[in-house]
């Protein structure tokens, strides 16, 4: 991670070690967002709130690292099934697609919220 994270920052000109993305890919961003998220639940996943913009909940699902990454780089809901043990590309037999214009970690980085446009 940190050889990753190295590949995408920098320090500050003024030396006082800030680090900031520089141009980031899709999955570059995901796994350095996933770097900041913690679980205590055994099968590793992330309690996920999915909401429209103006706040409306669509539903709870769950995350997984992976999934997060493939959501970044594809820029749509994708989850973590369980039932499927797999990732679940929200659209991708239903049609119902889901435009992702935000993700969010909450205060203690166990659970995330996806904002989207359901398509």
């Amino acid at each position: 991670l940190a050889a990753m994270v190295g590949a995408v920052s920098k320090t500050r000109k003024d030396g006082h070690g800030t680090v900031s993305m520089v141009d980031p890919t899709p999955a570059q961003l995901g796994l350095s967002y996933a770097a900041c998220m913690k679980t205590d639940r055994e099968d590793g996943l992330y309690t996920t709130v999915v909401c429209t913009r103006s706040g409306e909940a669509l539903g709870l699902v769950y995350s997984s690292k992976e999934s997060v990454v493939a959501a970044l780089e594809c820029g749509r809901g994708v989850y973590y099934s369980r039932s499927r043990k797999g990732l679940w590309r929200k659209g991708d037999t239903s049609g119902h697609y889901q435009t992702l214009h935000r993700l969010d970690l909450d205060c203690d980085g166990d659970a995330l919220r996806f904002t989207v446009t359901q398509r």
